[in-house]
């Protein structure tokens, strides 16, 4: 990290220390004429947020990210209630399926490997494992083509310089296709 700080004359150390608050963020909407409104729920770490298909809900990673841990959470926005989708502290970067019933995600594995896992959005059942990596990468999920049939996801581990990748249907992992693969970093597609 960054220490920010100065050593005086006569030898004394002068540095500012790290706000515990800084990762506390509020959620609010921003309307098309700049206005702010307060969703109306707690502070949180909140990572990678995504809205659902039907626009009441939001899957979101909430805990310190960066590949440092976290969780998925369901927000509904009517009743700004949440609930814990995963458990481990290790998940992270949701995806809405198209028909909005199921939240895809990364999760670091502690042998160093990661999967991409699915769950139904009401946690009715446990999480599948869709794609089981064998090294741990800077991956995230992007979303699956509108009739399910080929996964897209970001790829940002060494070597790569951020490609897009996409998986055809039961394919694993180590037979990804590039979209998009240059020298420029593709990252982050909307």
């Amino acid at each position: 990290g960054i220490v920010h700080f100065d050593v005086a004359q006569d030898g004394t150390l002068v540095y500012a220390e790290r706000d515990p608050h800084t990762d506390e963020l509020d959620l609010v909407w921003f309307g098309p004429d700049g206005e702010v409104e307060p969703i109306g729920v707690q502070k949180e770490q909140y990572n990678l947020l995504r809205i659902a298909p039907d626009g009441r809900r939001v899957a979101m990673s909430i805990g310190p990210g960066g590949g440092r841990g976290g969780d998925i959470w369901i927000l509904d926005l009517a009743t700004k209630a949440s609930s814990k989708l995963t458990f481990d502290g290790s998940s992270d970067a949701p995806v809405w399926t198209s028909g909005g019933d199921e939240v895809l995600f990364r999760t670091a594995l502690p042998a160093g490997t990661e999967e991409f896992r699915q769950r139904p959005a009401d946690g009715s059942r446990e999480a599948r494992t869709i794609v089981q990596f064998a090294d741990a990468r800077a991956r995230g999920p992007v979303g699956y083509m509108a009739d399910g049939s080929l996964l897209f996801w970001e790829d940002g581990g060494t070597g790569s310089a951020g490609n897009v990748l996409f998986l055809p249907p039961g394919q694993n992992g180590d037979q990804a296709q590039p979209f998009a693969s240059t020298a420029a970093i593709e990252i982050q597609p909307a």
